[in-house]
C-alpha cells in the first residue's frame, strides 16, 4: 500500500512559535538545538553516503542543516543584525580632534578618542595624534575613510597636495586653495581607500602638505570588507 505523500511534507509539521523564532535569531546557542532537513536528489544504488559533484549522483540521503548556519528574516522582512556577520571596525564619528598643524613632513593622523565605537580593531594616540591601529585580521581586505577640516596657517597664491599615507597604499593627494580669503577659511577634504593588509596586523596612516596647514580629523573610519 502507498505511503500517502502528504505524511512526508514538512509543510505539514507545526510551524515554529513566535517566541522560538525570536529564540533562534537572538540566541546562537538556541540556534544549535534546531535543524531544517534537506533531501538528496541524487539517487544511486551507493550507498556509502559520501557526496560527490558532477557525475558521480552518490545518493547522500537526508541531512540536516544547522540553524546556526542559516540567515532568517524577521517579521519586518529584514535580517537581524545577530544573525549577521561581524565586520571588524573602528570609528571617530564627531568633529572632536584637536586642531593639529602638518607640513611637508609626514606625521601622523590627528585623532580623538572621543565619541568612538569600535569591535576588534583599536588604535594607539600619542599627543593627539594616531599611533597606529592595532587589531587587524592578517590577509583580510580593509576599507578606510578619512574626512578632514583643514585651514591655511599662512595665506598664499598655491593649491598645494595634502596627501594621506594608509599603509602600503599608493598616497592619495586632495588639492586645497592656500588664497583664502582668510587663515581661518575651511577647505574639508576626504579620502577613502581599500588595501589588503598581507600579514601585517597594525596600520599606520600619516598626513602631509606642501606648505604648513592646521588639520582636525572630523571623521575616521576603518572597517574589514567581508
Amino acid at each position: 500500500m502507498a505511503v500517502p505523500q502528504a505524511a512526508k511534507r514538512i509543510s505539514t509539521l507545526p510551524a515554529m512559535t513566535e517566541e522560538q523564532l525570536i529564540d533562534v535569531q537572538d540566541d546562537k546557542g538556541k540556534a544549535l538545538e534546531w535543524a531544517i532537513g534537506v533531501d538528496s536528489l541524487c539517487r544511486s544504488n551507493d550507498t556509502s553516503g559520501n557526496y560527490i559533484t558532477g557525475e558521480g549522483k552518490v545518493d547522500a540521503g537526508s541531512v540536516y542543516i544547522p540553524m546556526s548556519r542559516i540567515a532568517m528574516r524577521g517579521s519586518n522582512g529584514l535580517i537581524p543584525a545577530s544573525m549577521l556577520p561581524k565586520a571588524d571596525f573602528y570609528t571617530m564619528y564627531r568633529n572632536d580632534s584637536n586642531p593639529l598643524v602638518v607640513n611637508d613632513t609626514p606625521s601622523n593622523l590627528p585623532l580623538s578618542t572621543d565619541y568612538v565605537e569600535h569591535s576588534v580593531l583599536d588604535v594607539i594616540v600619542e599627543n593627539n595624534r594616531l599611533t597606529k591601529v592595532t587589531g587587524l585580521t592578517p590577509d583580510a581586505r580593509y576599507a578606510i575613510n578619512v574626512q578632514l577640516d583643514c585651514t591655511p596657517n599662512t595665506l598664499s597664491a598655491n593649491i598645494i597636495n595634502v596627501s594621506l599615507t594608509c599603509g602600503s597604499v599608493p598616497v592619495i593627494a586632495r588639492q586645497m586653495n592656500m588664497a583664502g580669503p582668510a587663515t581661518t577659511s575651511v577647505t574639508k577634504l576626504e579620502y577613502f581607500c581599500e588595501f589588503k593588509n598581507g600579514n601585517d596586523t597594525e596600520l599606520i596612516v600619516q598626513l602631509s602638505a606642501e606648505e604648513p596647514i592646521t588639520v582636525k580629523t572630523t571623521r575616521f573610519t576603518i572597517f574589514e570588507l567581508l
